[in-house]
């Protein structure tokens, strides 16, 4: 499969399923590439984010139908000169209501948080493998500064028990609202 490697990729419904039920027995390499999938970044950028070839790991996810290409005209993020978009959440399920839009101080920290959160996945991806969305459930789950300060400190003292507190610090610095 020839794939390019500007194009852009998003979840599809089955892929935000497989992240909460891991009904599909995804490897580990294919199971990180698809929590990086944002809808927003190139394969490129997700490759330099997992450091490895993602070809084999893309072909898994196209086969099980969990990712797929968007149609673009416009070339994927590059530039630090727009802010980034924020990432798509999965689909409503069927029988519930679609949310209002929250005042603009809520969105903007919303965009902060989900910042935040891609950065978090981003960086504890390699130390948690596919396991990372359950370490992350509570950072997932903030809805509040102070909530997701304590799910934040809560991620530190965790990674403090494997890696040691200076190294849990300087994973999460700069992360905190």
């Amino acid at each position: 499969m020839e794939t390019n490697l500007n194009g852009v990729y998003k979840k599809s419904t089955k892929g935000w399923d497989e992240l909460k039920m891991r009904a599909a027995g995804l490897d580990a390499a294919a199971r990180s590439m698809l929590i990086l999938i944002n809808g927003m970044d190139s394969l490129a950028a997700v490759e330099r984010k997992l450091g490895r070839d993602i070809l084999p790991p893309l072909e898994v996810l196209q086969g099980l139908g969990l990712v797929e290409r968007l149609e673009t005209s416009k070339p994927a993020r590059a530039a630090a000169s727009s802010p980034p978009p924020v990432q798509s959440e999965p689909p409503a399920s069927p029988g519930k209501e679609a949310v209002p839009p929250a005042p603009p101080d809520a969105n903007d920290k919303i965009v902060r948080w989900n910042a935040v959160r891609r950065q978090v996945m981003v960086r504890l991806a390699p130390s948690f493998g596919p396991d990372l969305m359950t370490v992350l459930a509570p950072l997932m789950k903030a809805d509040s500064d102070a909530s997701f300060l304590a799910a934040i400190n809560a991620l530190e003292t965790k990674i403090a028990m494997y890696q040691g507190k200076k190294a849990a610090v300087k994973l999460l610095e700069g992360l905190r609202p």
